[in-house]
């Protein structure tokens, strides 16, 4: 199993860690580590997440990551 981050996805990436980094550099670099790892961590548990039931077709191997972000 391979992660493949769409360019959408990696664009959204991207302007989240720009976003936090106007406050907090650091905590913008943590959010974007943590999520990096999480995706990572994916082809060794795949079922860990649910899979997309919006995804036309999913096989079961879309998967939806949610992420709570608590200050």
């Amino acid at each position: 199993m391979v992660t493949f981050w769409s360019k959408r996805a990696q664009n959204q990436l991207l302007k989240a860690y720009e976003y936090i980094r106007e406050d907090s550099p650091q905590n913008a670099a943590k959010v974007r580590d943590e999520i990096i790892d999480i995706t990572l961590d994916l082809p060794r548990h795949p079922e860990k997440y649910p899979p997309d039931k919006y995804k036309n077709g999913n096989d079961g191997t879309w998967r939806v990551l949610k992420f709570i972000i608590i200050e």
